[in-house]
């Protein structure tokens, strides 16, 4: 059932003869009720494990929940949240020991390479990387998809200098990197930069140059890489100037609406805000706007669950920054120095793009950063392990 939602994620919807097609919305809560249940009946392989990152997940779910049920709005969202998090648990439970997590980078990497074939048979135009495909992205929305691709970047990146499946995941960086420049996503491109960049400078120096030399190196490409970066996203920023202007009036109208519904806020999820957001706008800035989140994870904690959500919210930012630290932590012995950056570097795309996207309104993206966390999280217990282990042994 796993497998099978890594090809709903890439497909949308998995056509089956004689029922009908089930979209990966659908499988995914499917997935978690039966993984539950075997947790339950005791099925070997099956036990969901306690996990610190994963009780702020459902405590932040649990008080979008309360949200909803206060204001008596719609669960369609709340539901996908809640998939999520189960999504997390399950793959954590596939993928304790002894099996190996690296499955876990497999899947995300599968999904990511599945993605981009989908996208290039669709439209094979999008092989020339043109700004205006973008929008012609038949998988998901292109933000969508860049938010997803940079934070996994770092993870890939991470196993090809560990040195463990290097060949495979340096093809699932390639693919996810050609994704993300296709999606002309500029917050992507960002956390690509920075996600790989950190992730680069903790490579180990060849032994056929000097310490200097490959720092000099290092550095040098470091800084090409980032000016050009720099570069294209200045360029598309000067043509995307009213969008900016844009997003920043959604959070001046997004903060209004806090301020009248600050304890449980206006309901998690889009159709919840788009109850009360499209006439405060017009009543702001005098014209209509189809858009129903804020662009912005933190302000849409605020306008969506209130001060409640938001501290369930900030306890979840704290658990992952908290779980970056101890990656970076750990000696070099029980994580290698590239793959603990890694962690610790996805952790912070993940952050820095929820300032200009909201992650658990779309469904794709979700679910794999559960997955990817879950991975993270597992990879960094076993390391602890790992020490326990040797600390015990005479």
């Amino acid at each position: 059932m796993f497998a099978v939602l890594g090809v709903a994620l890439v497909l949308g919807r998995v056509p089956v003869p004689g029922t009908g097609p089930f979209g990966y919305a659908s499988w995914a809560r499917n997935l978690v009720i039966v993984a539950l249940a075997g947790h339950l009946l005791g099925a070997p392989g099956l036990r969901l494990r306690r996990s610190k990152l994963g009780t702020a997940l459902v405590a932040y779910a649990v008080t979008a929940a309360l949200s909803v049920a206060a204001n008596h709005g719609s669960y369609g969202d709340l539901r996908m949240l809640a998939a999520g998090v189960g999504v997390f648990f399950v793959a954590k439970a596939l993928a304790a020991p002894p099996r190996a997590p690296t499955a876990l980078l497999d899947w995300l990497g599968a999904v990511a390479v599945g993605i981009v074939l989908r996208e290039i048979v669709t439209d094979p135009s999008v092989l020339l990387l043109r700004e205006s495909a973008r929008t012609n992205l038949a998988t998901d929305h292109p933000n969508t998809l860049g938010f997803a691709f940079a934070v996994l970047v770092p993870l890939f990146l991470g196993a090809v200098a560990r040195g463990a499946a290097a060949r495979r995941a340096a093809f699932f960086a390639a693919a996810a990197c050609f994704g993300a420049a296709a999606t002309y996503s500029r917050a992507a491109w960002i956390g690509i930069a920075l996600g790989a960049g950190a992730t680069a400078v903790t490579w180990r120096t060849p032994r056929r140059l000097g310490t200097a030399a490959h720092l000099g190196l290092l550095a040098t490409a470091v800084l090409l890489v980032l000016a050009l970066f720099g570069a294209a996203v200045l360029v598309l920023s000067m043509e995307r100037g009213e969008s900016d202007q844009q997003r920043l009036r959604i959070i001046e109208a997004s903060l209004t609406l806090f301020r009248e519904h600050w304890p449980f806020g206006v309901g998690f999820g889009t159709k919840n805000l788009e109850r009360v957001f499209p006439s405060r706008y017009i009543e702001l800035f005098g014209a209509s706007l189809f858009l129903f989140h804020s662009h912005n994870l933190y302000v849409d904690a605020l306008v969506g669950t209130g001060l409640v959500g938001t501290a369930a919210a900030a306890w979840l930012v704290v658990r992952l920054a908290a779980l970056a630290r101890l990656a970076l932590l750990l000696p070099e012995w029980a994580l290698s120095r590239p793959e603990a950056m890694s962690f610790a570097a996805a952790i912070a795309v993940f952050l820095l793009l929820a300032l200009a996207d909201m992650p658990f309104y779309h469904g794709r993206l979700t679910l794999l950063v559960a997955v990817a966390l879950a991975y993270i999280e597992i990879r960094i217990e076993g390391a602890q392990a790992g020490i326990a282990a040797g600390a015990a042994s005479p």
